[in-house]
């Protein structure tokens, strides 16, 4: 089973959600350590210090009564020495079963040892005879004996406090880096989760981005296949792109081809026509009135025009089939774009629209003379159809870095900011096409780009609805600029 978009998405918040328990289990873990810790601390250590100075306090009992029975002889005084001395017994036993630590269970066994020697000391003594002499040596015997036990007792104060000690820089140590080792984890877990988030985004936003710019393509009249590079539903989409756009291939290329058939099977009708005017207007056939020179005259327009479209889609035709040929040379760019500048001020002139001119000195450019003089006489012929009685097309040549650009600009109509991605797309009419004095075909702008293409240079266009519109034409120079010798000039 091949995985899919939301196989990959679970697959990518379950590791997320591993990371997450991996972070919690490491942190019960350390809690539960810290907890011991805290307990054993608490139960055995604390516990120790305090039975400990509690078993000092009997020693001292001990002490006063021992000493009082030694001096007074009274046996009151003895029988408190004798209940201070079990409840240390007591006490020393079950301290050391609480510390089960070996060292100190010694301690306490010597504590109890001594205590039973001074236990017996005072019970075996001849009480009614203990004369003053032995009776001073019992009772630094019984402060000797109680000052060892209290420094033992001190020393199990000691050694708890110190293991108190320790094992609480030990808990700090631990929470210390236990907290480091969650923050680290807990940022890995977060970087690991914008990754995955980034990537499961990149798998479905990439094949989109690329269907995206194969729609493009295909609206531009390229038809080629996008690589399939994943097996889940967008490669579906993919498959189903691609079945799409080939279909649309063949129904381009039959179209075409018969649009080719068409425009062959015109052009004798068309040469007809052109040997009927001429017969016609040179009243080789017999004399014609004004009235019929004028429907002369109009069958002439509409022959050339038809003629101006059939070369202008052959043309096209042969770029997209990769059959054109450019006769490449040096040339003049000013001289270029002056003559296609003269012949457009005779379809400007009856419309009181100034065509202006203006050329840098510039590089000479190395391209097909002819097809870049239809390119220039293309962009004005649509300035001026498109630019109001009394208005202005202004030309401008200019190095550009290592290009020369051709600038038309015109106080037309301008072109709506949403039709300039598709301007130069065959057969596509912009919404301001009703305002143009003719209907064009679509063909003019779609073959100056292709032009320009060809000859490896760039077109734009930049326009604002109601000002105009300012067409940039750049190519590539075939010389250095500072080795051009051309001569530039002004014309209006």
């Amino acid at each position: 089973m091949r995985p899919t978009i939301y196989r990959k998405m679970i697959a990518g918040f379950f590791l997320i959600i591993v990371a997450m328990i991996v972070l919690d289990a490491y942190l019960l873990y350390e809690l539960r350590h810290v907890r011991d810790s805290v307990h054993t601390t608490l139960g055995i250590n604390v516990a120790s210090v305090e039975r400990a100075r509690e078993l000092r306090g009997f020693l001292d009992d001990q002490e006063r009564s021992a000493q009082k029975f030694l001096i007074s002889r009274d046996s009151t005084y003895f029988v408190l020495f004798t209940e201070a001395t079990r409840r240390l017994t007591g006490g020393t036993d079950s301290l050391a079963f609480v510390l089960g630590d070996a060292a100190q269970s010694g301690i306490m066994q010597r504590v109890n040892g001594i205590n039973e020697a001074l236990f017996e000391t005072l019970s075996e003594s001849d009480r009614s005879l203990l004369r003053a002499p032995a009776r001073d040596l019992t009772l630094l015997a019984v402060s000797d004996s109680i000052e060892v036990m209290r420094r033992l007792l001190d020393d199990v104060i000691r050694r708890n406090q110190a293991l108190i000690v320790a094992r609480v820089m030990a808990d700090d140590q631990r929470a210390a880096e236990a907290l480091q080792f969650a923050v680290v984890l807990t940022l890995g877990s977060i970087v690991i989760t914008i990754l995955l988030a980034f990537l499961i985004a990149r798998m479905i936003t990439n094949p989109i981005r690329v269907l995206q710019a194969g729609a493009a393509r295909v609206a531009q009249g390229s038809f080629r296949s996008i690589p399939v590079s994943s097996r889940d539903e967008l490669a579906d989409l993919t498959v189903a792109f691609n079945d799409m756009s080939e279909k649309l291939r063949v129904a381009n290329a039959y179209r075409a081809e018969m649009m080719q058939h068409i425009v062959h099977d015109l052009r004798t009708p068309l040469q007809s026509l052109h040997s009927v005017y001429y017969l016609l207007s040179e009243q080789i056939a017999g004399p014609i009135n004004e009235q019929q020179r004028k429907y002369v005259d109009m069958l002439r327009l509409n022959a050339e025009r038809i003629t101006d479209f059939t070369n202008q889609f052959l043309d096209l035709a042969k770029i997209e089939a990769g059959r054109m040929q450019y006769r490449r040379q040096a040339a003049d760019l000013s001289v270029l774009v002056e003559r296609a500048v003269e012949s457009v001020r005779v379809l400007a002139e009856p419309h009181r629209i100034a065509v202006s001119m203006v050329s840098d000195t510039v590089p000479s450019v190395h391209v097909d003379p002819e097809k870049i003089t239809q390119v220039v006489s293309n962009l004005l012929s649509n300035a001026v159809k498109y630019t109001p009685d009394g208005g202005q097309i202004a030309v401008r040549i200019a190095e550009a870095g290592d290009r020369v650009r051709v600038q038309v600009t015109d106080t037309g109509v301008g072109i709506d900011p949403e039709d300039l991605p598709h301007l130069f797309t065959k057969f596509y009419q912009a919404k301001n096409a009703g305002k143009a004095r003719t209907k064009g075909t679509g063909i003019g702008l779609a073959l100056v780009r292709a032009i320009v293409d060809g000859h490896g240079g760039s077109l734009r266009v930049q326009s604002e609805v109601g000002k105009g519109s300012t067409f940039i034409v750049e190519l590539p120079a075939s010389v250095p600029a500072e080795t051009a010798g051309m001569t530039g000039g002004v014309t209006s």
